[in-house]
Order: C-alpha cells, then sequence, then structure tokens
C-alpha cells in the first residue's frame, strides 16, 4: 500500500470497447456523457470505466460505448462497498481486509488509504467532498474529513457485532444506521452522539435516506418499509426476492430503484405502487447506479 496521503498515479488500462445500442427516443443530449464509473470485485481490485455516446452516421441511431480506463489491484481481500462524492471525482473503496482506498477518478490517482477499522468495512458515504463516513464490523462508524488530507474527524461506537448499512441525511447534521444488534440508530454527526434508537422486528440489512430527507427506507430480506421523518410508516414493499440494491430517485424523494437477486430492477413510487419492472440479468442485481440523461 501506498503511504498514507501520498499521491499515486493510477495506470491506464488498456482500451476495450463494448458497444451498447439504445433507440433513437431514448437517444441522450449534450450535458451528462461521459460519464465514469468505479467497479469493485471480489478479486481485490477497483476498475474504472468510462460510458460514451456516439452517433451512428449510418442508421442515425446512438450506439453507447464502455472503454476501460484503468484497473488496479486496491485491496488484500475482496472489495465489500464503494461510495463517490457529488462530484463524483473521489471514489472510496471499502474491504474485508479493513482498510479504505480513496481515488481520484477525474485525474486517474491513487489519493490515499485510510487506517482505522480494526473489522471489514461494511458500507461508505460521502457527505459533499470533504467528509466521508465509514461503518465497518467491528462497529464503529468513522468520521473522516479533509483539511486538506483525509485524517479520522471522530469515530461512534455504533453497533454491537457489527455495521450494516448508514445513510447521511442531506443536510450533514444526522445519519441512520443500523447492524447486527438489531438497531435502528440515529445519530447527531455535530457531537457524534446518539439521538434516538429502534429495536427493529426483523434485522435490516439497508437503510437510506430519500433524497429530499423528509423519509427513509429499511429493508429486510424481501421487504422495504418506507418511514416519514416522524417515524410513521408510509408504505410497505413487498418484492418477492430477496433485496441487494437500493437508489433513492427524484429530488422530491419520490422514488426508489430496486436490484434484487432474482435479477429485476424495479423503480416504486413512494406511496407502494410499481412503476416499471426491467428484466436484463440471468442472476442477481448487486449494485445501482444512475446516470442523467437529458431526453
Amino acid at each position: 500500500y501506498p503511504l498514507l496521503h501520498h499521491h499515486h498515479h493510477i495506470h491506464s488500462a488498456e482500451q476495450g470497447p463494448c458497444i451498447l445500442h439504445t433507440t433513437e427516443g431514448m437517444a441522450s443530449k449534450t450535458g451528462f456523457l461521459p460519464a465514469r464509473f468505479a467497479i469493485g470485485t471480489y478479486e481485490h481490485t477497483v476498475s474504472g470505466v468510462e460510458l460514451e455516446e456516439n452517433k451512428n452516421i449510418e442508421d442515425g441511431t446512438n450506439e453507447m460505448k464502455i472503454s476501460k480506463l484503468f484497473r488496479i489491484e486496491a485491496h488484500l481481500s475482496s472489495v465489500t462497498c464503494l461510495a463517490s462524492s457529488p462530484s463524483s471525482h473521489l471514489v472510496a473503496s471499502g474491504s474485508s481486509d479493513e482498510t479504505i482506498r480513496l481515488f481520484d477518478i477525474a485525474q486517474l490517482k491513487d489519493f490515499s488509504a485510510l487506517y482505522g477499522h480494526t473489522g471489514e468495512i461494511t458500507c461508505l458515504e460521502f457527505f459533499g467532498e470533504d467528509y466521508l463516513l465509514s461503518g465497518s464490523g467491528d462497529g464503529a462508524i468513522i468520521i473522516w474529513s479533509r483539511n486538506p488530507t483525509w485524517e479520522e474527524a471522530g469515530k461512534i461506537a455504533a453497533h454491537k457485532g457489527g455495521v450494516l448499512s448508514l445513510s447521511i441525511h442531506p443536510t450533514g447534521k444526522l445519519a441512520l444506521s443500523v447492524g447486527k444488534d438489531g438497531y435502528l440508530k440515529l445519530w447527531n454527526l455535530m457531537t457524534c452522539s446518539l439521538a434516538h434508537k429502534i429495536k427493529l422486528r426483523h434485522l435490516s440489512s439497508q437503510v437510506k435516506w430519500s433524497r429530499d430527507g423528509k423519509s427513509y427506507y429499511i429493508v429486510s430480506q424481501k421487504e422495504i418499509k418506507v418511514y416519514d421523518s416522524h417515524g410513521d410508516l408510509i408504505s410497505n414493499l413487498n418484492l418477492g426476492s430477496k433485496i441487494l440494491a437500493i437508489v433513492p430517485l427524484g429530488s422530491a424523494g419520490q422514488r426508489l430503484a430496486v436490484g434484487c437477486e432474482n435479477g429485476a430492477v424495479t423503480l416504486w413510487n413512494s406511496d407502494g405502487t410499481l412503476k416499471l419492472r426491467m428484466e436484463g440479468h440471468k442472476r442477481r442485481v448487486r449494485a445501482l447506479t444512475v446516470v442523467k440523461i437529458l431526453l
């Protein structure tokens, strides 16, 4: 591993393009592409790819081309979680080797490594460009800040048995977490103190605030419960398959994209009604992300 806070350039990989087709009705306009993605693997690596849109002169259709940017053996063990900053310039990876790596995907730089946990890194989330929260199997949540280098700014003994998921409120002042102890906990990030906790009926694997912070989602196996900020149940979504990934959509937080073990991706309204179902995978959907495309 590079020394903490030292910058190292990531070597670009040889490009291997893959063509994806879109219909004319779904073709994007300028403004959001190309887009860059980070991919973590069980083989200890983090890879970067770029999605570009090309116009086919012959038939007028639009083609999506995926090109490899880099591939680095970032960890000594499997990559367990990834997070990107709002600008998408910074990417953090966590691993079962108990470390966190930071990359500048815009400049293709290996930025630094963070050490502080004594268990598998289970979840990561940025707030702005200068704060990062990490949760671990050691039961702790660590607040990392950049000033100007990344350092530990606070540590919370959050859950007995390990932290499973965390989510930062859009204000940056609060965070929710769930753990193997079966609790949902609300944290005051200004004081690193517990504000509230609830013993859940079923163990939750994921928790997520809506985009506007007025509601939150709790995932348990095949079910998602939607609550308002006061803790009142809004709706209950039963997917019929184990839920592996969720992404809140819309500025008002009114929709949710869900990836399941059966390979389906579904889009739900917050009132519990199904908006859209897409089946493009033969096996489980392990992760989801969103690219803004102007229609």
